[in-house]
């Protein structure tokens, strides 16, 4: 059925916009050396189309290496902070909490964990641990953070990050570098095909392109996500893990497409993608987006130039057109 469905697609676009008659030729052709000229443009298209998706991997592996290095790195954040302002009191007096003699504060995102089982739809951190100079506690059904420090009102719980979150969050890097590899191939068909009217249409098709990156990472994300996830007994670790911050991987995918709509906002109004000094989630989607267009446009400007080399015979050296999926 998806077979049938291709080949309905491909005849579809065949008839908008049909292949140039060179390319007819030499693919009917019997001829040796309409033959081997044949397989010189496959092999300098498919060249060319193999150097245009390195790059632009090696572009995202880097920016997603130097995103899980950093320090601003929101999923892996093993700790969460509020600031001790308030002086508990034992009930009908005004003498200190027995479980918090020192200034405390509320953690409102925390809610107490009651059941005996664990669920994938649990409120995390179900078991929240104590800081350094800090100690959590439960009061009046809530979950508290009892400061030590006399330095600083700043208190601090311990979220778990151990190997269940780790398992999560390598799963999410490598179902989004399987996701943009596959992307980036999917969209060198696209301007493969975009190449069949002129080398110029390579450009343009870049614009197209942007927005089509967009819904293919997002679509193949989730699905090598959710195949780990399902076939592959990944829902194991996302039970098991208690950060509630490494839970939220899984919305790598759409909080891509949010940040990329936040940064074309800021490009619009400002002119330039704003550079905060921190390799965080949308400094990365902001430059990998920047980045990726600025890759996309060089490669089709110059494979204009290419498309104009010939050899003696007049015979073009590179066509974009005899790349296939």
């Amino acid at each position: 059925m998806f077979r049938t469905i291709i080949e309905e697609a491909q005849a579809l676009a065949n008839k908008c916009c049909p292949l140039p008659d060179k390319y007819r030729q030499l693919q009917e052709s019997t001829n040796s050396q309409d033959r081997q000229l044949s397989r010189r443009l496959e092999g300098f298209a498919y060249l060319y189309m193999i150097i245009w998706t390195f790059f632009q991997i090696l572009v995202f592996v880097c920016l997603l290496v130097a995103f899980y290095s950093s320090t601003n790195n929101y999923f892996m954040r093993d700790y969460d902070t509020c600031y001790a302002t308030d002086v508990l009191t034992r009930a009908n007096n005004d003498l200190p909490l027995k479980e918090c003699a020192n200034k405390a504060c509320l953690f409102h995102n925390y809610t107490v964990f009651s059941g005996s089982i664990w669920g994938m739809n649990d409120d995390r951190p179900r078991d929240p641990r104590d800081g350094a100079k800090s100690m959590v506690f439960e009061y009046d059904q809530q979950w508290w953070c009892c400061n030590y420090d006399a330095t600083s009102t700043e208190c601090r719980s311990k979220l778990p990050y151990g190997a269940a979150c780790g398992a999560i969050m390598w799963v999410a890097g490598f179902s989004a570098v399987c996701a943009m590899l596959m992307t980036q191939v999917t969209l060198q068909g696209f301007y493969s095909f975009c190449s069949r009217r002129s080398a110029l249409w390579t450009v343009i098709s870049v614009i197209g392109g942007i927005f089509l990156r967009l819904t293919i990472f997002v679509t193949l994300f989730y699905f090598f996500f959710g195949f780990m996830f399902a076939f592959i007994f990944f829902w194991i670790p996302m039970l098991l893990c208690d950060n509630p911050y490494a839970f939220q991987w899984w919305k790598f995918g759409y909080l891509y497409v949010y940040y990329f709509f936040e940064n074309f906002a800021w490009i619009i109004s400002n002119g330039f993608t704003k550079w905060d000094g921190n390799m965080d989630f949308d400094t990365m989607i902001a430059t990998h987006s920047s980045l990726a267009m600025m890759i996309d446009f060089l490669f089709a400007l110059v494979y204009i130039a290419l498309s104009k080399i010939k050899d003696h015979k007049g015979q073009p050296y590179c066509h974009l057109t005899f790349f296939k999926l």
